[in-house]
């Protein structure tokens, strides 16, 4: 019985050892069957790269054929285009150099411009508002009577009148001209040298520009009245010269019928002139002066 026991439990122990041996050849061909399949999906995953970079590869290699092939035949036809048309072609280059020198002349221009603007603002000039340029004509005899006070200032007037004596000083009314009349232009005098101090209490640069502004403005009128004047006397010219040109054709006319009395004492036409014969030299000087001052006219006429 305990010689069977023993054989029993030599057996199980045999078969146990058995069993582990099989569990680990199973386990050793499973991490050998994992070892390979990693392996295997390691390669294939290289593969895949390699062959969608290979695909990539071929793809751009095709693209850049057919771009080539494209331009290549672009520049074949631009070039059969060129060789048919060289006069057109020749045409828009020709418009295409002189578009860009205008196009440089009238940024050139623009700047110019856009420079003077900014001088202008500079100095205080406003290019907003037009700009008119008006002549204004002062008459000497005013700056004369300016100059000497003479019915400006009762000094000067009283030594005028008793002692007739133009130099006589009048110190109130020379620092009033000298501050207020001379100045030809809008000049500012912020100092009054004989009070030390500012001339604004006495409203010097405000009377100066004042007056000066006046005077423009009379000098502008006076400058409208002249040129209406001469207007005026041009028409009035014209008129009669109009008038004169015409007498004178007339009297040419007339001295173009006038003749001599025939002998036999009758007119062959009736609207000529006969001259006695004792006028008839006078006649002709008369009628050279009227021909050589329509000739002399007609002259002028055609220099002018």
């Amino acid at each position: 019985m305990f010689g069977k026991l023993g054989t029993s439990l030599s057996a199980i122990t045999k078969s146990l050892s058995a069993a582990k041996s099989l569990d680990l050849a199973d386990q050793r061909e499973k991490e050998h069957e994992e070892f390979i399949a990693r392996q295997a999906m390691i390669v294939s995953n290289k593969s895949l790269v390699s062959k969608i970079w290979e695909i990539t590869l071929s793809v751009s290699i095709s693209i850049v054929e057919e771009i080539v092939i494209l331009i290549r035949h672009i520049l074949k036809h631009s070039w059969i285009l060129l060789t048919t048309n060289k006069g057109l072609v020749l045409l828009t280059i020709v418009l295409g150099v002189i578009n860009i020198g205008l196009a440089g002349i009238s940024t050139k221009s623009y700047w110019m411009e856009r420079h003077a603007e900014q001088v202008a603002t500079k100095y205080g000039i406003s290019l907003e508002t037009p700009l008119y340029m008006q002549r204004s004509i002062l008459l000497t005899d005013v700056d004369n009577l300016i100059h000497t006070g003479i019915n400006y200032s009762a000094e000067v007037t009283n030594s005028v009148n008793v002692t007739n004596d133009t130099t006589a000083p009048a110190l109130c009314y020379n620092k009033f001209k000298d501050l207020t009349l001379m100045p030809t232009g809008p000049e500012d005098y912020p100092y009054d040298p004989l009070f030390n101090t500012e001339s604004e209490s006495f409203s010097s640069n405000a009377i100066r520009n004042r007056i000066f502004e006046l005077r423009s403005q009379i000098g502008v009128q006076r400058n409208w009245l002249m040129v209406e004047l001469r207007t005026i006397n041009k028409v009035e010219t014209d008129l009669i010269m109009a008038e004169w040109r015409s007498w004178l054709y007339d009297e040419v006319a007339r001295c173009g019928k006038v003749r001599r009395p025939s002998s036999s004492g009758s007119a062959n036409d009736t609207s000529e002139i006969v001259v006695p014969n004792d006028r008839w030299d006078a006649l002709v000087e008369y009628c050279k002066s009227c021909r050589l001052e329509l000739d002399s006219g007609i002259e002028l006429d055609h220099v002018v």
